[in-house]
């Protein structure tokens, strides 16, 4: 009986990840078409005159041993600026599998330019942020 709450304990565990409650929607592909990036627009938040938002990539061919990683971002809409919070690399498609993961403990910020997924995926919250 031990065994199994046990067992039953661990399995609700593991399925009580925030990627399991995600509502990924696609934001864009590749020209290849062999990467998909999406947002998770039900976490969107806004404080301070930041953005944070979810990201999720999902590739077809793994890279590293990976084919998927969320990104936790942090954003300014004004200046075009993120910093990533947390990465995690998964080894199956859509955040599932085995995973690893990485906090960022600076606030090393970079300025995303046109032509970048980082500013396509910022624009979108920030227009997002906007609308509602």
């Amino acid at each position: 009986m031990k065994i199994q709450l046990l067992a039953w304990s661990f399995a609700i565990l593991a399925l009580y990840t925030p990627h399991s409650f995600a509502e990924w929607e696609i934001l864009t592909r590749d020209e290849a078409g062999t990467t998909t990036f999406y947002l998770d627009y039900s976490r969107i938040r806004e404080n301070n005159g930041f953005v944070y938002y979810w990201s999720l990539i999902d590739m077809i061919e793994p890279r590293n041993g990976f084919l998927s990683y969320e990104e936790y971002t942090k954003g300014i809409c004004s200046t075009n600026m993120i910093t990533n919070r947390s990465l995690r690399f998964f080894k199956g498609p859509m955040g599932t599998g085995e995973e690893e993961a990485f906090n960022y403990d600076d606030d090393k910020w970079t300025t995303m330019e046109e032509g970048m997924i980082g500013y396509t995926q910022l624009k979108e919250v920030c227009q997002r942020l906007d609308s509602q």
